[in-house]
């Protein structure tokens, strides 16, 4: 299911920005405290060297507080922001909490590929979620496609993300208290 929702602009050193893309797919998450070996990705993905050399091994660290939010197993819904600007990491996050989303972690972004392997054959998708430090910079998780097919690897990234890559949310509204 995909819709598209009208959004709000944007607004950064004086300049107005044009709303994002927003795309909305119902994913089934599966248990993430068991997420699959080197091998069982690859199969996932387009076989050996498809994803980064022992990525689920690495030292993965919460980015504001999303690994101890992330989604219980079940259907949830995930969105994909398309900024038609540069977009730093913060006011990205900013604004897709202002949908009532969160940014997703690793895990998730996973379980989106499994559920929709063709969508990263069309863009590149990153989890804000969690990250990898690694040369004193963040690395991000990133389903993308190369020669051999579709990949999924960790990329070093500043806090800035070009237009051309869609970054991936969890819908998850304020709960009532």
């Amino acid at each position: 299911m995909i819709t598209h929702e009208a959004t709000d602009s944007i607004t950064r050193s004086a300049a107005i920005r044009p709303p994002p893309l927003l795309e909305s797919y119902d994913v089934l998450l599966t248990d993430m405290a068991s997420p699959l070996d080197q091998a069982g990705l690859e199969a996932l993905f387009s076989g050996p060297g498809s994803v980064s050399s022992g990525i689920m091994d690495l030292d993965w660290r919460d980015y504001q507080g999303m690994m101890a939010a992330r989604a219980a197993p079940g259907i949830h819904s995930m969105r994909l922001f398309s900024f038609t600007v540069p977009m730093r990491n913060e006011t990205a996050m900013a604004h897709a909490r202002s949908h009532g989303c969160r940014a997703a972690t690793h895990e998730e972004l996973i379980a989106f590929a499994k559920a929709h392997p063709e969508l990263q054959e069309q863009f590149n998708i990153v989890a804000l979620g969690t990250f990898v430090m690694q040369e004193g910079t963040r690395w991000f998780a990133t389903l993308g496609t190369d020669t051999g097919g579709r990949t999924l690897r960790y990329v070093r990234r500043g806090l800035t993300w070009s237009a051309s890559r869609r970054l991936l949310f969890v819908y998850d509204p304020p709960k009532d208290s």
